[in-house]
């Protein structure tokens, strides 16, 4: 499922750093999520959760792997995005593959779809992949690396692993986001 921050913030934040081969340093806001009492906003009260790694240090969100992919050649990456969404309502969805290893396939339910090499992010966007109702299995492959997403899609109801409403089916305002 595409992470709508990650393309409208991440992305051009990158790019705003690669143009500018004056900076000599910069900085992702932030590492890790962290308490904020007064916090009543995003998934959790008291807790600000714009970092790439959750509160308890267990989950690297798609933004570290974006990041990762880009500025650490060194390091495999290939990682499909929104893997926490684990149930949806919306059969038909845009897949966002992130990796540093070329071409990147993609199946489901053990079906080759298509290929392609990721953009200059280190993006690969399948679009409108259509699920079956019920489980399905998203498999990525990037020359020896593989990542799988497990999601079933049931058209009736839309929770997702936390609880939230499915944000595949909620686009954002991006009219609102300032850069």
């Amino acid at each position: 499922m595409y992470n709508y921050l990650l393309k409208v913030f991440h992305e051009k934040y990158l790019k705003a750093i690669d143009e500018r081969r004056w900076l000599w340093g910069s900085f992702v806001w932030n590492m890790f999520e962290f308490g904020s009492a007064g916090r009543r906003e995003g998934a959790r009260v008291g807790i600000n959760d714009k970092g790439l790694v959750s509160y308890d240090r267990k989950r690297k969100k798609d933004a570290f792997f974006f990041y990762q992919a880009n500025w650490r050649p060194d390091v495999p990456v290939l990682r499909i995005c929104g893997k926490e969404l684990m149930r949806t309502a919306v059969g038909v969805v845009d897949v966002v593959v992130l990796s540093n290893r070329g071409k990147v396939s993609l199946s489901l339910n053990g079906e080759s779809l298509s290929s392609q090499a990721p953009d200059s992010v280190k993006t690969a966007i399948f679009k409108e992949v259509s699920l079956q109702s019920g489980e399905n299995r998203i498999v990525a492959t990037a020359g020896d690396q593989v990542d799988s997403w497990r999601v079933i899609f049931d058209s009736a109801t839309s929770p997702t692993s936390d609880g939230r409403e499915d944000s595949a089916s909620v686009a954002p305002n991006t009219d609102e986001l300032h850069y």
